[in-house]
């Protein structure tokens, strides 16, 4: 639920809000496609968009009955002891928090407070060491707070801010799965556990389908619950996936559909991705940029998509991908994992926008402390990655031979995103990520100093 909530300060001077902070809001505060409302509380002004769900006590986005983990969520209770903050306990919905001499602000997104008179944003990513790892409540902001993703914020009616923290990953854990019986089941029961999550909320839905084994397992545990599922598969002027991605589609009964970025379409997702999920990331906005093409077209006919994405973050496959450890400058699983946190990698903003809710198979507590648990000589046999999730797919009839054990491709090496998006920036390397990542900063500091694009 994108939200802003202002605590005004005791003080004789005026409120600083100026009227028609609602209708600025609208253009700030995703999704862009409905009003936002302001609600008058006991404790200061509320704004929101109109995904909430409002009840005597607080608001909730996504409804209650959907409070699921593989997708961000916010629920604002409040009570005599103040307002709580909680979200989804990977922390995908970011929450912000700033004050000054005159109130104490609570957002989704930092942009939001260019609504208000008299607040500027102190956009600093430069302030951070390039050879340092960032933490996952990392700020590129001078006086804009990031709250630990996954923690309770509480502001208590003397405007006290606490964080309350809950450790959900384990990333050493004490026992590995030591039998192949064990982590078949182990896996299987936590994959099954995340689809029925995710099938507890009405469709119509649908699956973005690259035809490896991420997306597809992601594809087939779906359609066990939902058979109308639609699949859509990404390509471009330089590569494809198309042909795998139909097969697996054909082999399941799904209807697909194919999906062609050009240029233009990747220079604009990736600048409207970097606006609504605030990255200053240029791997995370490329990322995005791709998913959110998808998540267009897939809007016109579904309203939830599910994804195999995370599954390489899990099973060890990004921790043997140089390259990929270069441009993150990240090294250990941990690490690996909060640096999605930061980056925005999982945030919903980029979807919402387009109506649409997506969710990540893989990215869900209990899955990813089972994959924790697997031996990495069960996952990489020094050829093929992933062997004990494809396995585990043959063996429970989610696909056959062919389909499960297909060539690993990255996100970007089948479809080559990479280089559809560097030549529309003119970049002669398709792996320019400080580029990129540079071009994403100038996107937000022209947001923070001009305010957001025309829609």
């Amino acid at each position: 639920m994108p939200f802003l909530f202002v605590f005004p300060k005791p003080t004789d001077a005026p409120p600083r809000d100026q009227p028609g902070a609602a209708d600025r809001l609208t253009a700030l505060l995703c999704p862009y496609r409905g009003p936002v409302q302001r609600i008058e509380l006991a404790h200061g002004q509320l704004y929101l968009s109109s995904l909430a769900e409002i009840t005597p006590t607080g608001v909730a986005i996504p409804a209650r009955t959907r409070k699921n983990p593989q997708t961000a969520w916010l629920e604002i209770r409040i009570d005599d002891h103040g307002v709580h903050f909680e979200t989804d306990p990977l922390g995908t919905f970011p929450l912000w928090y700033a004050e000054d001499d005159a109130r104490l602000i609570v957002t989704s997104e930092v942009k939001s407070v260019l609504a208000l008179d008299g607040f500027e944003v102190g956009f600093e990513p430069e302030r951070w060491p390039a050879d340092r790892k960032r933490p996952p409540d990392y700020s590129p902001y001078a006086n804009v707070r990031r709250v630990s993703p996954g923690a309770n914020l509480h502001v208590t009616p003397a405007l006290e801010t606490r964080e309350q923290r809950r450790p959900t990953l384990d990333y050493q854990p004490a026992a590995l799965l030591a039998s192949d019986e064990e982590r078949q089941a182990g896996l299987d029961t936590a994959l099954l556990a995340s689809a029925r999550a995710m099938a507890a909320a009405d469709g119509p839905w649908g699956a973005f389908l690259s035809g490896g084994i991420d997306s597809s397992m992601a594809t087939a545990l779906m359609m066990r619950s939902h058979a109308d599922l639609r699949t859509f598969t990404l390509g471009t002027e330089y590569g494809n996936e198309y042909a795998e991605a139909e097969a697996l589609a054909s082999f399941l009964g799904t209807e697909h559909a194919r999906v062609t970025a050009t240029e233009p379409d990747a220079v604009a997702h990736f600048e409207r991705a970097v606006f609504c999920n605030e990255t200053i990331d240029g791997l995370t906005a490329e990322t995005l940029a791709q998913l959110s093409v998808l998540a267009q077209a897939a809007a016109a006919g579904v309203r939830r998509v599910v994804t195999g994405y995370g599954a390489d973050l899990l099973f060890g496959s990004m921790l043997r991908h140089q390259l990929y450890l270069q441009v993150t400058g990240v090294d250990d699983l941990q690490s690996l994992i909060e640096r999605t946190c930061w980056s925005g990698e999982f945030a919903p903003f980029y979807a919402w926008a387009l109506g649409i809710e997506v969710h990540h198979l893989f990215w869900d507590p209990q899955l990813m402390n089972c994959a924790f648990q697997i031996p990495a000589a069960a996952s990489f046999d020094g050829t093929r990655e992933k062997l004990v999730l494809r396995t585990l797919a043959v063996e429970r009839g989610y696909m056959n031979q062919d389909h499960a054990f297909r060539t690993k491709q990255a996100l970007t090496d089948g479809t080559q995103f990479n280089r559809l998006l560097s030549v529309g920036f003119g970049l002669g390397d398709r792996y320019a990520y400080d580029e990129k990542s540079a071009r994403a900063v100038a996107v937000l500091r022209r947001v923070f100093e001009t305010g957001p694009p025309p829609r």
